[in-house]
């Protein structure tokens, strides 16, 4: 069992968590503890805990209505947006009707999140 947990601990990728440490980080820098986030279960909460604000979540299987339904009740500052490549046709379609009500990609790069499992969007 111990082996079996090293190997874990150790053989794990600790990038795509460090990415969300520093998403929330930069929530918290642009937007301050009143930040609103919006995104997918689990991802969005470890984002959240780091930016100090206020989050709401949608779990995987939602419907891209009814995800989109959430953010226009929710009114948030940032919006996370899966980048799941076994549904890269449901991903695309959210980021449009994303982008459309106001929200803009930020710069993954220049941030220093490009290991985020989330694409990232700010109310432009």
């Amino acid at each position: 069992l111990l082996a079996v947990n090293l190997t874990i601990a150790f053989g794990s990728d600790y990038r795509p968590r460090a990415a969300s440490v520093d998403v929330g980080r930069w929530v918290h820098q642009s937007y301050g503890p009143t930040a609103r986030i919006f995104g997918p279960d689990g991802e969005t909460q470890v984002v959240n805990y780091y930016a100090h604000g206020r989050c709401e979540s949608f779990p995987e299987i939602a419907t891209v209505a009814a995800v989109m339904k959430r953010i226009r009740k929710s009114r948030p500052d940032v919006v996370l947006l899966p980048t799941d490549e076994r549904t890269p046709e449901r991903n695309s379609v959210l980021q449009s009707r994303v982008e459309a009500l106001g929200f803009a990609p930020v710069d993954r790069v220049r941030f220093g999140f490009n290991k985020s499992k989330v694409l990232v969007l700010a109310r432009s």
